[in-house]
């Protein structure tokens, strides 16, 4: 069998286990990588069988002192080795898998990126003043312009990433029959993907009217995704990272992406007192190590504590 035989059926075996496109194409390429580096340095044709554990171990330090990547792109990698060969070895290609008992890069835990208030402040300034402007256009038209459809669909987007923490996929899957708006409170039914597990959100006040307002200017389409596109078909995880991009450079702001958002929303309840648990159940974690991550100090969270003890000049 050809390594490009091997891959074909390793491709398979990750569709076969519901992966992300994302996922199944970055397994396959930290093992690409993984076969190039193996033929070069042996001079021979990748064959599982042939990889050993001093060779994982080679291929580790080759990462992190020729590559000089990070050690987590490092530990992803390590990662994707071992799911190949315990594949491997279930289908019968080697004995055992040599990634066992090599160890990952040791790295410092690092919390995710998420918004301090200044920088939440700034994006939703942006975002209100574009709502603004295409509703007083849409006033001295006499009519629902297409710039106000669109101000508003990213406004009730943005609600659903900052107020309620969705991720990008679960957005986008969004059904109006799965919103559920009453005079004092609402809720979302979220459909994560994963094996059909669900869960109810609560929409707070300012999520509850950005989605209501919306709902007044929603193209009548008889697809049944909430929010739209220009061609009014469903909106799709690459337009929402572009919407995302385009009102985080009118705040000036950088890094700013729809999981930061998600992250933000996670952040600031924890900030609020909630705990863990509640947290986990809003974000659909399984469990809570998860989401103790929002717990750890961010920059803002250290550079507050050193200001605080700064008496100034002496």
């Amino acid at each position: 069998m050809t390594p490009e035989d091997i891959l074909t059926r390793f491709r398979t075996h990750l569709e076969n286990l519901d992966r992300s496109p994302r996922t199944v194409r970055l397994r396959l390429d930290d093992l690409a990588a993984f076969v190039a580096w193996f033929e070069q340095s042996t001079g021979r044709a990748f064959d599982p069988v042939a990889v050993t554990p001093p060779d994982v171990r080679d291929y580790r330090a080759y990462l992190q002192s020729v590559r000089g990547l990070k050690p987590n792109s490092v530990n992803r990698a390590l990662s994707s080795l071992s799911v190949f060969f315990s594949w491997a070895r279930d289908e019968g290609l080697v004995a055992s898998n040599p990634c066992k008992g090599v160890r990952p890069v040791e790295q410092q835990p690092r919390p995710p990126r998420w918004l301090d208030r200044r920088e939440q402040a700034a994006l939703r300034r942006a975002l209100r003043e574009v709502v603004q402007l295409a509703e007083l256009k849409a006033r001295l038209a006499g009519k629902t312009l297409p710039a106000l459809v669109r101000a508003r669909r990213d406004q009730a987007l943005f609600a659903l990433m900052l107020d309620a923490g969705l991720r990008v996929g679960e957005v986008c899957n969004l059904r109006l029959s799965d919103v559920v708006l009453n005079d004092r409170s609402g809720h979302l039914v979220v459909r994560s993907g994963k094996r059909g597990k669900y869960r109810e959100v609560p929409l707070n006040r300012s999520a509850r009217q950005a989605l209501r307002a919306w709902l007044e200017v929603r193209p009548e389409v008889e697809d049944d995704h909430l929010l739209l596109g220009r061609d009014r078909r469903p909106l799709q995880p690459r337009s929402v990272q572009r919407r995302v991009a385009y009102y985080a450079r009118r705040a000036g702001l950088e890094g700013v992406t729809p999981h930061v958002l998600r992250h933000t929303f996670a952040k600031n309840l924890v900030d609020a007192g909630r705990p863990l648990t509640e947290v986990a159940a809003l974000l659909g974690h399984a469990r809570l190590n998860t989401t103790a991550v929002y717990t750890q100090p961010g920059r803002g969270d250290l550079h507050r504590a050193v200001e605080a003890v700064d008496w100034g000049e002496a």
